[in-house]
């Protein structure tokens, strides 16, 4: 139990960062929903641009600060995985302590690897729901008769703004997917030892 408590720790620790991260992006993205209705002024889409490029700054930040952090704990938690798959496949035999160890740290290790996923995806989530708010704007900004043509050109330096995924270690990105390519990759090594132990015992 003691080997998988640190990464547990630091596991949270990075999920807090990112669902806290991905908090501050919630107020932009209600103000632009907001103004897909009620066409911003120039003063006000000036406003925006500036929190938009301070949230910019802020994700690439974290990215880079969390990325190999998050990559450590990734790896750390899918070799447990896997080391508790085998050893129960193996059909090693536990004692009585060793399996009231065993069964929440086999289930601790996918909840975080869950969360970790999720709490990164989050921003991305975020940044894709801004995006898709500007670009209705840009598009009502287009079909209007009189346009700001300033409010226009800050609309779409806010379009141009590529944001940073969220990742672990810049190798792979946090998205929902990410989950299911875990537990695939889970269970097909999950089946690989129960064909090797099949041909063992034959």
């Amino acid at each position: 139990m003691t080997q998988i408590t640190f990464p547990s720790i630091i596991t949270i620790l990075c999920c807090v960062v990112y669902h806290k991260c991905g908090d501050l992006f919630k107020p932009l993205l209600e103000q632009l929903e907001y103004y897909r209705v009620d066409k911003p002024r120039q003063y006000r889409m000036n406003l925006l641009l500036q929190k938009y490029q301070d949230l910019y700054k802020l994700a690439h930040l974290v990215e880079k600060t969390v990325k190999t952090i998050s990559f450590m704990v990734l790896v750390s938690h899918m070799l447990n995985m896997y080391l508790n798959l085998a050893n129960y496949v193996i059909g090693r035999d536990f004692a009585i302590w060793e399996f009231a160890e065993f069964i929440p740290v086999t289930l601790l290790s996918p909840t975080l690897v869950v969360a970790i996923v999720l709490c990164g995806s989050r921003i991305t989530n975020q940044v894709k729901a801004m995006q898709y708010h500007l670009q209705i704007i840009l598009c009502d900004l287009n079909r209007a008769v009189h346009s700001d043509m300033e409010t226009l050109k800050m609309v779409k330096i806010m379009l141009d703004i590529k944001f940073t995924t969220m990742s672990a270690g810049g190798m792979v990105q946090f998205t929902p997917g990410l989950v299911l390519t875990v537990f695939g990759s889970l269970l097909s090594f999950g089946l690989l030892m129960l064909n090797i132990t099949s041909s063992a015992e034959d």
